[in-house]
């Protein structure tokens, strides 16, 4: 009885049949006690059998809490595996974004410095050709001043004969290239309209002077003739 109580799984049935030939041997030798020896004899396989249900069915709760925390870790290993591997991919990832990053920030910085110079470029060849284009435009100007000048000329110098032929044509060529004198515009009107003005009052002078001459010699005919007849 004592093996059983302290008997483990396997040896529990081992002890029980060792029990059944003590039992079958000496149990006829025990007298008055016979039914006392056996009862505890099945009390004691009863509890043995309960002891070690009970041990079995601790170890296999035990046995599957182990294995339910076993399955813990491992899905909590797999988890910072997988964290690991994602951290590393975003790792890699924001890796290669900041070398894009940099690298279309360099292209980027690298075209604005490409169209600032093309701009400069441009600048300094818009500044050339206006640079070429005003002095261009200030040549045509002399020289469309001194072209009218020379034709004022012509009328400051004019016979009273060529006068008005001289007039009209420097008429037309103040309407032909005037406009062409850009900023000597009001200087050339100032000493046209003088020449004009002076030729003018010479010429009606002369012309004047000759109208007097002619009616003073039709009045000396005149009187030649009166006196004759």
């Amino acid at each position: 009885i004592q093996k059983i109580r302290n008997s483990t799984v396997e040896t529990l049935e081992l002890v029980i049949s060792e029990l059944e030939v003590v039992k079958a041997k000496d149990l006829e030798a025990c007298g008055n006690q016979k039914a006392v020896i056996l009862a505890e004899c099945d009390k004691a396989v009863q509890q043995g059998r309960m002891k070690i249900e009970l041990e079995t069915r601790q170890k296999l709760e035990l046995a599957q809490k182990q294995l339910q925390m076993q399955q813990q870790l491992e899905e909590r290993k797999k988890q910072m595996e997988d964290n690991k591997k994602k951290i590393e991919e975003n790792k890699l990832k924001l890796a290669e974004d900041l070398k894009r990053q940099k690298q279309e920030a360099i292209e980027k910085r690298a075209e604005e410095v490409k169209k600032a110079r093309e701009a400069a470029l441009k600048k300094i060849e818009d500044d050339k050709l206006a640079k070429v284009a005003a002095e261009e435009r200030k040549l045509k100007e002399q020289q469309t001043a001194i072209a009218l000048r020379k034709v004022a000329k012509k009328v400051r110098m004019a016979k009273p004969q060529e006068f008005e032929e001289a007039k009209a044509e420097l008429d037309e060529a103040m309407a032909k290239d005037f406009e062409h004198c850009g900023g000597q515009k009001e200087l050339i009107k100032t000493e046209i309209d003088k020449i004009v003005e002076q030729a003018s009052a010479r010429y009606e002078t002369i012309k004047l002077q000759r109208q007097a001459q002619i009616e003073k010699k039709e009045a000396a005919v005149k009187l030649c003739n009166e006196l004759e007849g």
